[in-house]
């Protein structure tokens, strides 16, 4: 116990990735371009060190008090000027616990299992692989073809997996008011694990909560605590209390919802595995890509849903950035003139309307995530999709017959309706109030649900037309800028 601090408060959360989840090693090796963080199981596992230093950076996004902030986490050393006499104050009153993966009935992997228990288990047989997910992702220039190095793969965890996690603060007090703000930070919607987080990936969701609260001076409390059992599969729901996360209002917080049907066939990505049925035949040279979902039942077991319809988040990212792009140029005036060619480029670090909403990496290594979030869209309960083959190909101008390798086919979809989220993460940021940036990303979207931003593969063959409606921004205060 700590005489300082004789008031220890635990959470155990069980959170639940509602997007696929990719954290990385920050390395690769010869077979892929991102490699998982796992445990001692080989299994995928949330580390406490991302954990940590996603909410000390979400802290101090939404404003809190910097004393507050290092008064939970604990402080910067790049902040202190000299070093402190006292090592420890350079420790974080709060500890995280790596994430535990759930198996299929819903309970944390905290031991080490056997081979044999793991490849029976469904989930963790196929989260033990090393790609239990893979998504292609490209990043085209304003040329529509490959940027320098923009060609990649992303190994991630498919959506619905979830992940025990434990926070201890230790308090001078029992009512300590970081506790109130760890509470905010884990249950607020941008809190976000993991890489690509502005493509979709990492979003979390608080499945269930409970925490206990010792005060070790008690004698009760104190023979609580020395029996309690410090493994994450055995919580005494008992004594502890079920913890309802806050929903208060996010006053920065906006997101509209677009609802779109396409109307005439689409497909996005390259897939591995057809919708359609051919028999014999040739599979299909293009694929629509696909994913797995974990879905559970009322009493939390877990199923695996394969080949699952995807419309990557990605790829709807950068078609709205590029027009986006167009727009806000034409907001800011920004035309090619006879020989002029200095013009903001779509994908140019001198659009500050695309820094701020998409993000950039530029070529010194300065990076800035964007404000703008899109989450892969999803197919309606009441879509239904058909799958259908078109076959291809290229004529010689001059001898009239099918050009040497020019023959394939493509399977696409046709009908179907899905729904599309784009939020944007902090609406008092001050970037925001540039000229054009809502007027043009309003005009985006609308180009979006009027037909004229086709998405997907084979824009230029007419496939991704789409049209659809548009609800209002949650947020009153965000919407088209008034012209002076």
């Amino acid at each position: 116990m700590n005489r300082k601090h004789p008031h220890l408060s635990l959470l155990r959360v069980v959170l639940e990735a509602t997007t696929p989840l990719s954290i990385g090693t920050g390395a690769g090796d010869l077979q892929q371009d991102v490699v998982l963080a796992r445990d001692h199981n080989d299994l995928p596992t949330l580390p406490g060190t991302a954990i940590a230093g996603v909410l000390r950076h979400l802290a101090r996004t939404l404003g809190y008090d910097k004393a507050a902030v290092e008064s939970l986490f604990g402080p910067e050393v790049e902040t202190l000027r000299e070093p402190p006499t006292d090592t420890g104050l350079l420790a974080s009153r709060l500890n995280v616990s790596h994430g535990l993966i759930h198996d299929f009935r819903d309970i944390p992997v905290e031991r080490l299992l056997p081979l044999a228990d793991i490849a029976a288990d469904p989930l963790l047989a196929l989260a033990v692989k090393p790609q239990p997910g893979r998504r292609d992702h490209v990043r085209l220039n304003q040329r529509g073809v490959v940027d320098q190095r923009g060609k990649f793969e992303r190994s991630l965890l498919p959506a619905g997996y979830r992940f025990t996690v434990e926070f201890a603060l230790w308090s001078e007090t029992v009512d300590d008011a970081a506790w109130a703000i760890l509470i905010a930070l884990i249950g607020d919607p941008r809190f976000r694990l993991g890489g690509a987080t502005r493509r979709g990936y990492g979003g979390m969701a608080v499945a269930r909560a409970h925490h206990r609260r010792f005060d070790l001076r008690d004698a009760v409390d104190f023979q609580d605590f020395s029996q309690l059992n410090r493994s994450l599969e055995d919580t005494p729901l008992s004594t502890w209390q079920i913890l309802a996360m806050p929903t208060t209002a996010l006053a920065r917080l906006a997101w509209t919802e677009l609802t779109l049907t396409p109307t005439d066939f689409w497909r996005f990505g390259q897939g591995e595995k057809p919708l359609g049925q051919y028999g014999a035949e040739k599979l299909p040279d293009l694929l629509q890509v696909t994913g797995t979902k974990v879905c559970r039942s009322t009493d939390g077991k877990a199923q695996l849903r394969f080949d699952q319809i995807v419309i990557p988040a990605s790829a709807l990212k950068g078609a709205l950035a590029h027009r986006f792009a167009f727009h806000y140029n034409r907001h800011r005036g920004y035309f090619i003139d006879g020989d002029d060619q200095d013009q903001s480029l779509p994908v140019d670090d001198a659009n500050d309307g695309v820094k701020t909403l998409f993000g950039y990496v530029a070529q010194d290594g300065a990076a800035l995530a964007g404000l703008l979030v899109i989450d892969d869209a999803l197919l309606l309960d009441d879509t239904k999709v058909a799958p259908v083959r078109l076959t291809h190909n290229a004529i010689d101008r001059f001898t009239g017959g099918v050009r040497a390798g020019f023959l394939y086919s493509e399977e696409v979809l046709n009908d179907g309706r899905f729904k599309l989220v784009v939020t944007l993460l902090d609406c008092g940021d001050s970037r925001l109030s540039q000229p054009g940036i809502r007027a043009a990303l309003d005009d985006t979207l609308a180009d979006l649900c009027e037909g004229r931003l086709p998405l997907g593969g084979g824009v230029n063959k007419g496939h991704g037309s789409v049209t659809g409606t548009r609800g209002p921004w949650s947020l009153a205060s965000w919407g088209r800028e008034t012209k002076a």
